[in-house]
């Protein structure tokens, strides 16, 4: 097949060089480049600009003679159409004597794919130093584009900066061709080669090209000069060319031809490639260029004026004129607005505005491009050119207000502005201390949690998790996610508003242990009586319930009653502290014992020991109301019957924490196998300062035999992707115990292997290990002639002493299923591509359903079950059809194991 279609290509290109020499328009061609723009409401029709920019000295009736120029669509099918010459420099008066032509096309594709559009005639102007033969060397250009309705409608970079362009060989030369993506998309930039037509899908490049800087062009032309040393580059990402200093050679034209590619990209996706093949016409004359001042990153917010003043001055005293283009420009209307008079004296100056409104939102910067160009009558003008960036920020929701009820906080506040958005963001944290909002770039409030994302259209939110006692600082802020992927993009925040939750229930401020027992524990509760509840429906007298459940236990039940509200504490005893936390809740109770409000649950902290190889490791955790944040967390290890603090750590704010104990106090090291005790004291508070600070609570006492072994830290080597299909290849295990010179007890008896074949699966003993090592065959045979190397893995440690016991963490490993379909077969019964069938190998693929359609969906062939599906295309005529295949494939994951593709399929007989 791939025969016939080079010889195809070469037929095809043999005819539209033909084509076009019947058609050229017999001009010298500067410069050009192909844009591209979809249409909203089709996502497979393309809107085509074909810009040419000709030497019309060079062809002095140009304006008279203009033929059709033709664009190749890359899918076999070509369009000719007429064009509107456009005088470019007539307002700009540097006499480069060009003439810029539009070609206008529009293309509807059959189907999504990647197409490389062409543009081919003859040919260059002459004079052109840096390849051979310009004007007998044909003009090529070309642009590709990727249809993919899952990524959404694209538009193409546009240029807004001409490419024809003079630079002074003394002095360094800048250009910017002024790409905006009205999208948004990234964009990123590169030189290539100019092309010449040979092929109409890529074209060659020139012959005898020479980058500008060669000094091979100096003495290729024989320049009396020496060629200097220069750098000729293009910034990847703003575009900006940098050519220092161009190189001029007496007695030539002193003509140059450079191109770039405008790559457009979208999460990790190339969407098109762009080339601009351009111009540079070098001078030498006492003039230099004029300088824009610098630039600053702006940020606008919708609704509101951006202004900003662009200065530009110039050494040589000659007037100036300044030019602005690129994404603001160019982006929905509104537009921004730039206003200057013309040749200003020395220093000019022009005025930029623009209102963005809410359709300008979006996570990507705007680029500007302003253009400063000198005017002198002695020698030709001259330019400086520079970008700036404007951030658009969605305003922030307004009029945001809370109120406090029994059970929670109300929120509310005003529709918000931007019905563009994707949602309402809702956050909270403690304390109203003041933040620092970053105007151009709002991330997530700095201190605060999200709440909740709500639709946009949301004005109200209820926060039932609001905890009795606390301040708190609830912001709203809307987000809005492009449906295109271009990112998320956050509001300005809301003013703040502050609550302080009413004291309308007891609130709990110790579960203290007072003693470690299994059967005769102990633990000290306190707690503070309400005083903001509604005394005129909650009639006395008022008095306490205290409920407590274990950590096993999935109820509350009652362990004391108090008859006034004046005792506010209780001590528990006779309960397991040992193996279990406590939690406990107080309800408020009136009227002579019924029930009222109920405190928030409090649990006490409980630590797990556990020997390591450097030590014993301490963890402990406890559900409390109140803040550890910017506490000290104390350590007490027993020492001579007492406990003695031994170290601290401060909190991060979580419930959870852990301190390893080496043996650092008092530089006194652990002795291996040796029993140590230990308890933590906790701090925190409510962000309430009325109520008692800070709050003190011990767990219950822990212990483990210092040393031991540590946890194993697995690696996994397999073979995922094999390139030796259909091969039983193993998973191989490996593990280290990471002991290190300090290790107290270093020695495992064995290791023990488990196993599930799907996550989620509870893990089996499959096997023991002396080694580090093990190799796991699997024999997971598939229909496709492949095995499965999917499954999860653990290695469990074992020591010497019961409580060693080590496990290492769950990894896991995943098929990586492969299955393809070619996109052209030909059932011409000749041998050779005579049926549609999977491209191999295949790889863990169970089964397979398809189903394919000719353009009116009409079915023309199914086959369900066997993942080798095979079609003759001998009830069908030639054309493209679809399909959608279902697949069955072996995955870690049984949610990952059904895939559907869609694609089309072209039949040449």
């Amino acid at each position: 097949m791939l025969k016939v279609i080079t010889k195809l290509s070469i037929l095809f290109t043999a005819i539209f060089l033909m084509f076009f020499s019947t058609i050229s328009m017999a001009t010298h061609i500067k410069a050009g480049e192909i844009t591209a723009s979809s249409e909203p409401n089709n996502p497979f029709k393309y809107n085509f600009t074909l810009a040419l920019y000709v030497d019309s000295a060079a062809s002095p009736n140009v304006l008279n003679n203009v033929s059709p120029a033709a664009l190749a669509f890359g899918d076999g099918s070509t369009q000719q159409v007429n064009a509107v010459p456009v005088n470019l420099f007539s307002q700009r008066n540097i006499g480069n004597s060009t003439l810029k032509y539009v070609f206008k096309f529009s293309h509807t594709y059959a189907s999504s794919g990647s197409f490389t559009v062409t543009f081919i005639d003859f040919n260059r102007n002459a004079g052109i130093l840096n390849m051979n033969n310009s004007v007998n060397t044909s003009f090529f250009l070309n642009t590709s584009i990727t249809i993919n309705p899952f990524i959404g409608l694209n538009n193409p970079p546009i240029f807004t900066i001409p490419p024809i362009d003079i630079a002074n060989a003394n002095t360094i030369y800048l250009h910017n061709a002024g790409v905006t993506d009205i999208d948004g998309d990234s964009l990123a930039y590169k030189l290539t080669v100019p092309k010449m037509g040979s092929d109409v899908n890529t074209g060659i490049s020139v012959d005898g090209y020479l980058d500008p800087n060669s000094p091979n062009i100096c003495s290729s032309f024989s320049c009396s000069n020496a060629c200097p040393v220069t750098n000729f580059s293009i910034d990847a990402k703003t575009g900006t060319i940098t050519w220092d200093y161009p190189l001029f050679c007496p007695n030539t034209a002193n003509l140059y031809n450079i191109a770039f590619v405008v790559e457009e990209w979208r999460n990790g996706i190339l969407l098109s490639a762009t080339v601009r093949d351009m111009q540079i016409r070098v001078a030498n004359f006492n003039n230099k260029p004029p300088k824009i001042a610098p630039l600053k990153p702006r940020c606008a917010v919708v609704g509101q004026l951006l202004r900003d003043t662009i200065y530009a001055s110039d050494e040589d005293n000659n007037r100036i004129n300044i030019f602005a283009t690129g994404g603001t420009f160019e982006a929905p209307n509104p537009k921004s607005a730039f206003n200057y008079i013309p040749l200003q004296l020395p220093v000019a100056k022009g005025f930029y505005s623009w209102t963005p409104e809410c359709v300008h939102v979006r996570n990507q910067v705007y680029t500007n491009y302003y253009r400063a160009l000198d005017i002198t009558a002695a020698a030709r003008p001259l330019a400086d050119i520079k970008t700036n960036t404007i951030k658009v920020v969605a305003p922030s929701p307004r009029n945001l207000k809370a109120s406090t009820l029994a059970n929670g906080v109300q929120l509310k506040w005003e529709p918000y502005s931007c019905s563009n958005g994707d949602s309402i963001l809702v956050w909270r944290k403690s304390n109203c201390s003041p933040i620092v909002i970053d105007t151009c770039s709002p991330k997530n409030p700095f201190g605060y949690t999200l709440l909740a994302s709500l639709p946009i259209t949301t004005t109200s939110y209820f926060d039932s998790q609001a905890k009795s006692g606390n301040i708190y600082s609830y912001r709203v802020s809307a987000k809005f996610s492009s449906n295109l992927e271009l990112g998320v993009s956050l509001s300005l925040p809301s003013k703040d508003t502050c609550v302080i939750i009413p004291l309308v229930a007891p609130i709990i401020l110790n579960v203290s242990v007072r003693n470690t027992s299994l059967t005769n524990g102990s633990i000290f509760l306190r707690w503070k009586a309400p005083t903001d509840f509604d005394k005129n429906i909650f009639k006395p007298t008022y008095g306490f319930k205290v409920l407590r459940k274990d950590s096993v236990s999935s109820s509350y039940i009652l362990i004391n009653t108090k008859n006034t509200i004046t005792d506010t504490t209780y001590i528990d005893s006779l309960i397991n502290t040992q193996s279990q936390s406590q939690t406990y809740k107080v309800l408020l109770t009136y009227n002579n014992g019924i029930s009222g409000d109920t405190s928030q649950d409090a649990s006490s902290v409980f630590t797990k020991a556990t020997g390591i190889g450097l030590g014993i490791k301490l963890e402990w955790t406890s559900n409390v109301p109140w803040q550890y944040d910017g506490f000290k967390q104390y350590i007490y290890r027993e020492i001579n019957g007492n406990f003695t603090l031994i170290d601290s750590i401060l909190s991060n704010g979580n419930s959870f924490s852990t301190y390893s104990d080496t043996g650092k106090y008092m530089n006194k090291s652990l002795e291996c196998g040796k029993i140590y005790r230990y308890k933590i004291r906790t701090q925190g508070s409510y962000s309430n300062p009325k109520i008692t600070r800070p709050l003190l609570n011990f767990s219950q006492i822990a212990s483990a035999p210092a040393g031991g072994l540590q946890k194993p830290k697995l690696t996994l080597f397999n073979n995922e992707c094999p390139s030796n299909e259909g091969k039983n290849l193993p998973n191989i295990l490996s593990w280290t115990l990471n002991l290190g010179k300090k290790a107290i007890c270093s020695k495992a008896l064995n290791y023990q292997i488990y196993f599930a074949e799907r996550k989620g699966e509870t893990l089996k003993a499959i096997a023991t290990a002396s080694d580090s090592f093990y190799v796991h065959n699997r024999v997971d045979f598939l229909p496709d002639s492949s095995f499965s190397v999917a499954g999860c893995y653990m290695v469990e440690a074992l020591g010497s002493t019961t409580n060693e016991r080590f496990y290492s963490d769950t990894i896991c490993t995943d098929n990586c299923p492969k299955y393809e379909l070619p996109n052209l077969f030909t059932p011409n019964q000749d041998g050779i591509n005579d049926f549609m069938v999977p491209l191999k190998p295949l790889r863990h693929t169970q089964s397979a359903e398809i189903d394919i359609v000719n353009r009116w969906g009409n079915v023309v062939f199914s086959q369900k079950g066997s993942p080798f599906i095979r079609w003759d295309a001998s009830n069908v005529p030639e054309g493209i059809y679809y399909y959608s295949l279902n697949l069955k494939t072996k995955r870690l994951n049984p949610n990952d194991e059904s895939k559907t593709i869609k694609g089309w399929i072209q039949i040449l007989r």
